[in-house]
């Protein structure tokens, strides 16, 4: 039978370590298997009641880090208020100067390299990057569509700026795999969306398609006004998700492809052949680097892979 729920004051909503609270006479080896907490890593146990997410394995992943370690990239973005940017099942991205020694842990992705002084963003607890190094190194550590849809948020939640960016850009320009960055830091551009459309939009441009527009707004001379989620204006095509708002595109001369998000992740290589064709139709010019089969587009080389939408 499972021990009862025991909660000692001082371990209320915290995540400490284990061997520490038996140290102190808290809990008991017994105890601390009840249901009343939650083991996260070796040795790293949580108040059961706390929210599982991402916040609290950076939380737990800083008690077995080394001084000089910092949480970074999407987990720092976690940190930083960016929703959606890392979930409680992924690890936990930190940064170890080389002359720190980390040991080998599961759910933890260290990342060796030396950051500068004003990488640290004040205050932070648990210490992490600044939103500008955030955003580098999540550019650099993720597929890009994921990257573009964690930085399209920090441009539109205002974490980081344009210039931030290129500041990053320039600081880093000499490093292996800045290219990535810049498609990145290229792509993104802030617009209030959701994930969904920001990495559809990566994917779609990733496989040789012009940059389409976000949330472009259409009014009638009625004065009824349609958004369309993503467009290409200057063609007039646009991908629909909703069939309300055809009658008035087609009306106006677009050409519509209807696909809903579930169709969309299930066979995005059919879809993305629908809207090549619409965009040849309208004179398009599109990257004959790809191929445009329906069995998928070939990607560019600096994605590592695209996300299920």
């Amino acid at each position: 039978m499972p021990p009862q729920p025991h909660r000692p004051r001082p371990l209320e909503r915290q995540v400490f370590h284990g061997s520490d609270a038996i140290h102190a006479g808290l809990l008991t080896e017994h105890q601390l298997r009840s249901q009343a907490w939650i083991r996260l890593l070796q040795n790293i146990y949580a108040d059961a009641r706390l929210p599982q997410d991402h916040t609290l394995m950076c939380q737990a992943a800083a008690l077995r880090l080394p001084q000089g370690t910092l949480i970074a990239g999407p987990s720092a973005a976690t940190l930083l208020g960016v929703a959606n940017a890392a979930s409680f099942s992924d690890p936990v991205h930190v940064i170890a100067p080389p002359q720190v020694r980390v040991s080998a842990q599961r759910h933890v992705r260290v990342h060796v390299t030396q950051p500068s002084p004003d990488d640290t963003q004040p205050g932070g607890d648990p210490p992490h990057t600044t939103p500008a190094r955030t955003a580098w190194d999540t550019a650099m550590w993720l597929p890009t569509t994921d990257a573009v849809a964690i930085v399209d948020t920090m441009l539109r939640q205002g974490f980081v700026t344009r210039h931030d960016l290129d500041q990053q850009l320039a600081k880093h320009q000499r490093r292996r795999g800045s290219k990535r960055a810049r498609l990145v830091f290229e792509t993104a551009d802030g617009t209030p969306t959701d994930q969904f459309i920001s990495c559809l939009r990566t994917r779609l441009m990733l496989a040789g398609l012009p940059r389409p527009q976000l949330r472009h707004l259409l009014r009638h001379d009625s004065g009824l006004e349609v958004i369309t989620e993503i467009a290409w204006p200057e063609h007039h095509v646009t991908i629909e998700f909703d069939t309300r708002a055809t009658m008035l595109l087609t009306y106006r001369g677009w050409l519509v492809i209807h696909a809903t998000r579930e169709r969309i992740r299930r066979d995005f290589p059919a879809v993305l052949h629908e809207v090549r064709q619409a965009l040849t139709r309208r004179g398009a010019h599109l990257d004959t680097r790809y191929n445009a089969g329906r069995n998928g587009a070939q990607q560019l080389r600096l994605a590592v892979h695209p996300v299920a939408l």
